[in-house]
């Protein structure tokens, strides 16, 4: 499966689409960073904070492909779901989003994402991407391991 990863904007952004990135490699999947792309799916990476147009604009293009929305932002959720309620009147099928909120700093801006925020990203693309090819993946747990053993 070819992805297309799409992200514009902040440097939180870029870095959780590095790790996104990461996580496609993992479960033996190619992705993309350009446009046009012959892709089978998209993550879309947006800063809440600003306007979506490029991102919409990218949606239109995906139209009847798999879309997950990866979004850093300041405040409350409602903008998250509105997005995804456009990117899904344009033609996309949106169903998984990933929102990492970001405090504000005092004089420079937004602080970066930390260790555990980028992991979370790995994450999500790796569970998306083996839900949408229909693996299903498990841990191995000690009861299966010694299931096999005879009572004495």
């Amino acid at each position: 499966m070819k992805v297309l990863v799409h992200a514009n904007g902040s440097p939180a952004i870029t870095e959780l689409a590095q790790k996104i990135c990461s996580g496609t490699t993992k479960t033996g999947n190619s992705f993309c960073l350009q446009l046009p792309c012959d892709c089978d799916a998209a993550f879309l990476g947006a800063d809440l904070d600003k306007k979506q147009d490029e991102l919409l604009e990218t949606a239109r293009g995906l139209a009847g492909k798999r879309v997950a929305v990866f979004c850093v932002r300041s405040d409350g959720k409602e903008k998250l779901e509105k997005l995804l309620e456009e990117i899904n009147s344009r033609g996309a099928h949106a169903t998984d989003s990933l929102s990492i909120k970001l405090e504000k700093k005092l004089f420079s801006g937004r602080q970066n994402p930390s260790e555990e925020d980028l992991a979370r990203a790995e994450a999500f693309a790796e569970k998306t991407l083996n839900r949408w090819q229909g693996r299903r993946v498990t841990q191995h747990s000690e009861k299966k391991r010694i299931q096999g053993y005879v009572k004495p």
